[in-house]
């Protein structure tokens, strides 16, 4: 069962992160976007927990990849209960898997990393974001990171302003 997210919430700009809402019938393999400030996940996850569960979505369960984050232990404790992590090493490292409950529920986020520059973040924002993905994370982070195409001139420059630094 695929989440669908509600844009009608508060504002995760500050979080650095922004959510896709799918039409019925079409699953993108991205739910979302991520640009953490650093690769602590320990720190950076909080945000993200309490941004899903303003929108209805109860994270139980976040995988990642060991490549990318810092460790991290087992279970945090974020937002008064605990969420189970697990590292692997086969899960693309530029995405972050966060399970609900029963682990039907799952979001997927494509994860910018933090010393990446605002103008890759933003192309990642409105490919994802405005977009039907069905590539990988590392795929879509490679045409974001990419130079500077025709496609970009259609990206406004109010919508590569608005990614938060």
């Amino acid at each position: 069962m695929r989440q669908f997210l509600s844009p009608h919430l508060p504002d995760d700009s500050a979080t650095r992160v922004a959510y896709r809402v799918s039409r019925p019938g079409h699953d993108p393999r991205l739910h979302g976007v991520w640009w953490p400030r650093s690769n602590d996940l320990g720190a950076e996850l909080p945000a993200v927990i309490e941004s899903l569960d303003r929108r209805g979505f109860r994270t139980e369960w976040v995988s990642f990849s060991r490549q990318t984050w810092d460790g991290t232990g087992q279970q945090l404790l974020i937002a008064g209960r605990v969420i189970r992590t697990s590292s692997y090493r086969a899960i693309d490292p530029h995405m972050v898997s966060l399970s609900g409950r029963d682990g039907r529920a799952r979001i997927d986020l494509l994860v910018v990393p933090p010393d990446s520059p605002a103008t890759t973040a933003a192309r990642a924002f409105s490919r994802i974001v405005d977009w039907d993905n069905h590539v990988t994370a590392s795929d879509a982070l490679a045409a974001a990171s990419s130079e500077w195409t025709h496609e970009d001139e259609l990206m406004s420059w109010p919508a590569v302003q608005a990614v938060p630094l």
